[in-house]
């Protein structure tokens, strides 16, 4: 094959073994240990491939400043100066620090893709403080909305369901192991007039190949990490208006 990309083949081969591996785990009855699997397997090749500042993965909630949570959520990858709330259990993360929510699917079809709409929705409407929105290299300024699948419906299928609901907004990124990737226009990847020449075409796209959903979920993940290297973070408005803590006064020298 002329030009083929480089990584190709790893992650042709990084997705046959992570699909065998979740293969063999379905042979387990309980629906509780397939389900900690198949969020296991991808968090666990995700600490080894991504950068350090990306290595914290976890499940939990996200909180922003104006109260709303979005319930648990089965991956959050969260910056690695990132503050959290502990309640004893299952954290929650304050919005500005988490960089990308994964759902994480065994199987995707209509009736699993609008569940994870719904509880990808939750992350959506988060206010997100905008002096937070980190500028260096690749930015967006809200954590990335993906969902990840091991096996599920035609990927032209999933595509259709996504035009039908209106929901491309929704997801940066609807990745299947097995079938390939749907990326949302206006991200970091556009499809090219070849007509016209080779101006970018602002349109929603698959992707199809074994290699697909997990090589672009990385290159994904990998580029906009770059975006925080240089950012900070500013979380006043969780302790706004102050007078709600207590008498307010000051205390004049002796």
């Amino acid at each position: 094959m002329e030009n083929k990309p480089t990584l190709l083949d790893y992650f042709e081969q990084k997705s046959k073994t992570l699909l065998s591996n979740f293969e063999l785990s379905r042979q387990q009855n309980a629906s509780s240990n397939l389900g900690k699997n198949r969020e296991n397997f991808v968090k666990d090749f995700l600490k080894i491939v991504l950068p350090p500042r990306l290595k914290n993965i976890y499940d939990g909630e996200i909180i922003d400043k104006d109260g709303k949570k979005t319930g648990q959520l089965d991956l959050l990858i969260i910056r690695d100066d990132a503050p959290c709330i502990d309640y004893g259990g299952s954290n929650s993360y304050l919005a500005e620090g988490v960089f990308a929510v994964i759902e994480i699917k065994s199987n995707l079809d209509k009736t699993k893709l609008l569940e994870a709409k719904k509880t990808l929705e939750k992350v959506s409407i988060l206010s997100i403080n905008p002096s937070s929105i980190m500028m260096g290299g690749f930015h967006i300024g809200r954590p990335l909305r993906i969902v990840f699948a091991y096996s599920g419906s035609e990927i032209d299928t999933l595509f259709g369901n996504l035009s039908e609901e209106n929901a491309f907004d929704i997801f940066d990124l609807v990745c299947v192991l097995d079938k390939g990737v749907i990326i949302s226009k206006g991200r970091l990847l556009h499809v090219f007039d070849k007509q016209n020449n080779n101006q970018p075409i602002e349109q929603n796209f698959v992707i199809k190949g074994n290699a697909s959903a997990l090589g672009f979920l990385y290159y994904y993940l990998v580029q906009y990490g770059t975006s925080f290297s240089v950012g900070s973070m500013n979380i006043e408005n969780y302790f706004q208006p102050l007078d709600q803590w207590g008498t307010i006064g000051t205390i004049l020298p002796k």
